[in-house]
């Protein structure tokens, strides 16, 4: 499990193995602002507001979220904080 534990709105990087076509998973990097944690995923967003106190709760249209399950996690990086 990686060593960095993101903080709800750093801006980071996920590297993690996914599933692909064909017979092989590949990994993978995402970048965007951490939103969340639970037991098994962390959640980021990757289009979000600039200003931050415009995003209603997670629930909202315009922010694309992604959840990435910690399993399949080979490092995370901070690039920033939002």
């Amino acid at each position: 499990m990686p060593k960095y534990v993101p903080k709800k709105g750093h801006i980071i990087e996920i590297e993690f193995w996914d599933h692909a076509d064909g017979d092989t998973a590949l990994q993978f990097k995402t970048w965007g602002r951490f939103l969340k944690e639970d037991e098994i995923s962390y959640t980021i967003a990757t289009w979000t507001y600039s200003d931050q106190r415009l995003v209603a709760i997670y629930e909202d249209v315009d922010v694309v979220r992604y959840t990435i399950l910690k399993s399949t996690v080979t490092g995370i990086r901070k690039l920033g904080v939002g």
